[in-house]
C-alpha cells in the first residue's frame, strides 16, 4: 500500500535537537571563552603591575609589600609564579594538601625538594593549556635614555575550576540532547509499527467487505437461477453489475498500491454514482441520504478512488446513526441506554465550486463525537464500532491528501452531528 514516509518529520526531528545541541555547545564555549579572556587578561596586569614594581626602586618596602598582596587576592585562580633561577615565588589555589604546604613556606617554614617537584610539574600542566605570561624587569639608562628589560619570573596559571567543570556542560548537555532525541526516534519507529499493523490489519478486513457484499449478491443470484432458470435474463444484468463491482473494487485495491493515474473528469458524476450504490447497498433504515451537488470543473481526479472516499464517509455516518438511533452509541463509542425518540437520520452530501478547486461536503445529524475521538479519528486502527477495523477515515485522509493533493478536516460537536470538508485544487 502506498504510503507517505515519516522518514521526514524524523529528520526534521533530529535536525532540530542537533541545532539545538550545537546551539547549546556554541553559546556554553563563548561564555568559556570569554571567562577564559578575562582570567587572561588579569594574569597579565598582575604580571605587569609586578613588573612596574620591580622597575621602581624608589617605592618604600612597606608599600610593595601591600601592593603585592593586593595583586595577590587578583589571582583567584590557580597560580605559580618561577623565578628565572628556577625558584619558586608564590604559588595560589593549588589542591589543598599543597596549598597548605605553600601556604607554610610562604610565612617562614620549609618546604621539601619533592613537594617543590608536584608544583614545578603542576606549573609544567599549566602552560599545556595557557602560555606563561613573563614579569619583566626594566631599567632605564640615565644617560642614553635606552630601556633594558629581563624576565626575572613567569607566572603560570591555569583556569578556576568552576572553568574546568563547564567545560563539561556542553557535552552533557549534547548527550541529553542525543538522549531525548534518540528516545524520541523510537518512540516515532514504534508509532510506525503500530501504525502500519493496524493498516495492514484493517485493509485485510476491509478487501473482505469490499469483496463480500457483490460475492454474497452472486451466490444469492446462482441460487435463484437454480430454483427459477427461466430468470436468466432479468438474472443476468444484476450478475454483471455485481461483477463490475468485484473489477472496481480489485481496480481501487491496485490504484492504492501504485501511484494512480489521475484524469481531468466531472466530479459531480462519479459523487452519482457513488450515492447510488450506497442507497442500493448501504443499510439506510430510518435514515435519510441527500445530495447538493452544483456543476464544477473538470477537476484531477481518480474516479474509484473518489467514489470509494463517498462510500467510506456515508458508510460511517449511517453506522454511527444506526447505532445512536438503537441508543447503543454515546459520543465517546461507549455503550448507553436507549433513549427517547430520536429524529430521522440525515446524511448529506453537497458539492460545490471554490476559490481554486471545489469543496466535497460529507455530514450527518448523528451522535458527533468528543474531543478524544475527534482528534484521532483519522488514526489507524481508531473506530467506534464494536466489529469495526478503524481504517475507514485512514483511507479517506491518505486518498485525499496523498493522491489528490487536497484537504480534508472534521467539525464534529456531542449529539449534534459531524461534518468531513475535503477541498480539492482545480486543474492547473
Amino acid at each position: 500500500m502506498a504510503r507517505r514516509s515519516r522518514f521526514p518529520s524524523t529528520l526534521y526531528f533530529l535536525l532540530l535537537f542537533t541545532i539545538f545541541g550545537v546551539g547549546l555547545f556554541m553559546y556554553a564555549n563563548s561564555l568559556i571563552g570569554e571567562l577564559e579572556t578575562e582570567y587572561r587578561a588579569v594574569s597579565i596586569a598582575y604580571a605587569d603591575a609586578t613588573s612596574a614594581i620591580i622597575s621602581s626602586p624608589d617605592v618604600p618596602a612597606e608599600v610593595i609589600g601591600e601592593v603585592v598582596e593586593s595583586l595577590k587576592n587578583l589571582l583567584d585562580f590557580p597560580a605559580i609564579v618561577i623565578t628565572s633561577d628556577g625558584e619558586l615565588a608564590t604559588a595560589r589555589y593549588l589542591p589543598d594538601r599543597l596549598q597548605e604546604k605553600v601556604d607554610h613556606w610562604l610565612h617562614g617554614g620549609e618546604l621539601d625538594e619533592a613537594t617543590k617537584c608536584v608544583i614545578f610539574e603542576l606549573a609544567a600542566e599549566m602552560d599545556e593549556y595557557n602560555e606563561p605570561v613573563p614579569l619583566v624587569e626594566r631599567k632605564t639608562h640615565q644617560a642614553s635614555g635606552t630601556t633594558h628589560e629581563r624576565e626575572v619570573a613567569q607566572l603560570h596559571y591555569a583556569m578556576p575550576y568552576i572553568i574546568q567543570t563547564l567545560n563539561w556542560t556542553p557535552i552533557i548537555g549534547i548527550g541529553f540532547v542525543l538522549l531525548f532525541a534518540g528516545l524520541g526516534v523510537l518512540a516515532v519507529r514504534r508509532y510506525q509499527r503500530t501504525e502500519q499493523q493496524a493498516i495492514w490489519v484493517g485493509l485485510a478486513r476491509e478487501t473482505a467487505h469490499q469483496l463480500g457484499t457483490p460475492l454474497s449478491s452472486l451466490l444469492g443470484w446462482l441460487e435463484i437461477l437454480r430454483e427459477r432458470p427461466d430468470q436468466l435474463r432479468e438474472v443476468i444484468g444484476e450478475v454483471s453489475s455485481d461483477i463490475g463491482r468485484l473489477e472496481e473494487i480489485t481496480h481501487r485495491f491496485g490504484e492504492i498500491g501504485s501511484k494512480p493515474e489521475m484524469t481531468a473528469l466531472p466530479l459531480k458524476p462519479e459523487i452519482e454514482k457513488a450515492l447510488d450504490y450506497c442507497r442500493r447497498r448501504i443499510s439506510l433504515n430510518r435514515i435519510r441520504l441527500e445530495g447538493e451537488l452544483h456543476d464544477v470543473p473538470p477537476t484531477p481526479i481518480n474516479g474509484p478512488l473518489i467514489g470509494w472516499v463517498i462510500e467510506n464517509l456515508v458508510r460511517n455516518s449511517s453506522q454511527a446513526l444506526s447505532a445512536w438511533n438503537r441508543g447503543d452509541l454515546r459520543p465517546d463509542g461507549t455503550a448507553q441506554a436507549p433513549t427517547k425518540e430520536k429524529p430521522t437520520g440525515l446524511i448529506r452530501v453537497e458539492l460545490h465550486p471554490v476559490n481554486r478547486g471545489i469543496e466535497l461536503i460529507v455530514s450527518d445529524n448523528g451522535p458527533g463525537m468528543d474531543k478524544h475521538t475527534r482528534r484521532h479519528a483519522f488514526d489507524a486502527g481508531q473506530t467506534t464500532k464494536a466489529r469495526g477495523w478503524g481504517l475507514g477515515l485512514t483511507l479517506v485522509k491518505r486518498i485525499v491528501t496523498e493522491y489528490h493533493s487536497g484537504k480534508i478536516r472534521l467539525e464534529s460537536t456531542p449529539e449534534q452531528g459531524t461534518r468531513v470538508i475535503i477541498f480539492l485544487p482545480a486543474e492547473k
